[in-house]
């Protein structure tokens, strides 16, 4: 029962995301979220791939396909979320250049804390070669949620306003993340056994979040504003002497 309901979802993905590539190319959102558009585009290349595969292939084949394409995915996460970075932090040369910063020496200090994690996640799988590649996985999504709440804690403190797009897509990302590092998580602990069950929640996360940059991309609504705590003309301050810093 749980693994038809694990193919249901697998489906309804790249019909979601058929609809999103087809909503930014008629909005010409592929010009300001290049990356973004990228990734939805390479989810629609593979999938169908890794499906005849999977049914028909070999099994190295097979493994090492997936693999590919989650290395792919990682790295086009990894550039869409710099892409929001700048993009959130466009009207504002000097705390771009800052955060730009901070998201490097952010990365590299999760990053650190990942390769902790994943050395410590020996797992219970029997099959190796899986008990690896979740472990590297939840590393992964260690970085990646970090980045995020790292980009959302940087925009409430300043109260900066976002698009709804790029609200969005952080939103849909953070969720992935979470969801994932918590069925990595578990599956590391627990072995195969519990396969249907988590496939079935990472692969429910992942439709809600793209459900979610769905709806963004039909809504009326364009701006998402954080709350300010700092006074816009404090921002203007920090932003022209981070300016005048960096020029000297």
């Amino acid at each position: 029962m749980l693994s038809k309901l694990v193919y249901v979802l697998w489906f309804v993905a790249p019909a979601l995301q058929c609809a999103i590539a087809g909503r930014m190319w008629v909005r010409r959102l592929y010009r300001d979220y290049p990356l973004f558009f990228s990734y939805v585009l390479v989810h629609l290349v593979s999938f169908p791939l890794i499906l005849y595969l999977f049914h028909f292939g070999g099994k190295d084949l097979y493994r090492y396909t997936f693999v590919s394409f989650e290395s792919l995915d990682a790295v086009l996460k990894f550039a869409v979320i710099c892409e929001l970075f700048s993009q959130v932090f466009y009207p504002y040369q000097g705390i771009r250049s800052l955060g730009s910063m901070v998201l490097r020496w952010g990365g590299v200090a999760l990053l650190l804390v990942a390769l902790v994690a994943a050395a410590r996640g020996i797992g219970s799988d029997s099959d190796r070669f899986l008990a690896g590649l979740f472990v590297i996985a939840r590393s992964v999504e260690i970085v990646q949620a970090g980045l995020i709440l790292l980009l959302f804690a940087a925009s409430a403190s300043l109260g900066l306003q976002w698009k709804q797009e790029a609200f969005a897509i952080a939103s849909g990302f953070g969720l992935i993340a979470c969801v994932n590092l918590a069925a990595y998580t578990l599956r590391v602990q627990f072995g195969g056994a519990s396969t249907d069950l988590l496939s079935l929640i990472a692969n429910a996360g992942y439709d809600c979040a793209v459900l979610l940059w769905l709806a963004a991309l039909w809504a009326r609504t364009t701006v998402h504003k954080f709350d300010r705590r700092i006074p816009s003309w404090d921002i203007e301050s920090w932003n022209r002497a981070l300016s005048n810093m960096l020029r000297q």
